[in-house]
């Protein structure tokens, strides 16, 4: 029996439709190696438990010293400090700097207590145990100082933000090896046809590569989601059915291309319905490409079933399916650019329904 599209609703009226049945929020929280966590969305504020850096240190080679007992010394008359010890990186400092006193560091070292200064090495020169500085310096030259980087207690990354290869560093800087996310939903992804065969097969007459399994799993990625590869269901009821409820067993939501449209063996709207309510919610937008798009709702997880054309799919998910998929995932909305250009050819539509058209702008 034909289906015949009795009621298209436009895109924003199919939405909120949509969304009377289903509210779109974030899963539940896991704890993942902070190797783990790139891309991945926050759970909760990051605070700095401690200074970064955590002591006051030198950023170039040279010696700490009080500036005071820098400042007669010139070109032609350096001062003449005693050199008491020296610190390399990772040692912790054991003499204090008094009047007079000199000890060497290396970049990063720690500044002993009493000195306010370093002289780079190359304004320096030593001399059976004593330093020459032919430079002056001001308090505070060449030193980095405890929590400049960042302050204790301060707020680095906020809930709902995507964590960036950057954002990993601060983790590590500040001493995390693990970080609260929010669970990435698992996509089922389910290509529905007899003609279709997976790449890297040899094509058999009447057949075709399945192309939107690839498209919309990596769009799940790009959205926040991880798809879950269901396989290729043939246009047979049973097999819809159990490659279906296979996914509601194991996934958040589930996106099928292909059997969504008017055709006779198209039959995904009446499986959809036989595994649980509400079942199908819209069937048909006032969209093209993308009339036969189907929005459900099963057993409380979102089913969207696309049309099979790549084209149309790849529109039907952005329109539809991303939106909804990124609230899941705790992302925010996606902004993308809009560009009003000139078009080279006469573009005619249909009444009533959105157009889109794929172009290519120079």
């Amino acid at each position: 029996m034909r289906k015949i599209f009795r009621e298209l609703l436009s895109i924003e009226d199919a939405r909120k439709k949509f969304l009377k049945f289903f509210e779109p929020r974030p899963l539940s929280v896991e704890e993942v190696p902070i190797l783990d966590a790139l891309n991945r969305v926050l759970a909760e504020d990051v605070r700095a438990p401690i200074d970064v850096p955590t002591f006051d240190r030198s950023i170039v080679d040279g010696y700490a010293v009080r500036a005071e007992d820098t400042y007669p010394a010139s070109e032609v008359k350096p001062v003449k400090l005693r050199i008491i010890e020296r610190v390399r990186t990772g040692e912790k400092p054991r003499k204090r700097i008094d009047k007079g006193l000199a000890i060497e560091v290396d970049t990063g070292a720690e500044i002993p207590a009493g000195a306010n200064a370093v002289v780079p090495v190359e304004y320096t020169e030593e001399e059976d145990g004593w330093l020459l500085v032919y430079r002056r310096v001001s308090p505070g030259a060449n030193i980095q100082y405890a929590g400049s980087d960042i302050g204790r207690g301060e707020i680095l990354l906020r809930k709902g933000y995507l964590l960036t290869p950057r954002d990993i560093g601060v983790l590590a800087a500040i001493g995390y090896s693990k970080v609260r996310v929010y669970r990435k939903p698992k996509v089922g992804i389910i290509s529905i046809g007899n003609e279709l065969i997976p790449p890297g097969q040899e094509l058999a007459p009447g057949k075709i590569y399945d192309v939107n399994t690839y498209t919309l799993a990596t769009s799940v990625i790009e959205n926040g989601g991880e798809p879950i590869i269901i396989g290729i269901a043939r246009d047979d009821p049973e097999d819809i059915k159990a490659k279906l409820t296979s996914a509601l067993h194991s996934c958040d939501m589930i996106i099928t291309s292909g059997s969504s449209s008017a055709g006779y063996s198209d039959m995904l709207y009446r499986i959809i319905n036989e595994l649980g309510e509400p079942g199908v919610i819209v069937h048909g937008v006032k969209s093209k490409p993308g009339k036969p798009v189907i929005l459900a709702v099963v057993k409380g997880k979102p089913v969207f079933g696309l049309p099979g054309f790549p084209t149309s799919s790849l529109i039907a998910f952005r329109t539809f399916v991303a939106p909804i998929l990124r609230k899941i995932a705790g992302l925010p909305e996606y902004s993308g650019k809009e560009l009003t250009v000139r078009i080279t050819r006469r573009v005619i539509g249909e009444k009533g329904r959105r157009l889109f058209k794929t172009v290519s702008i120079h």
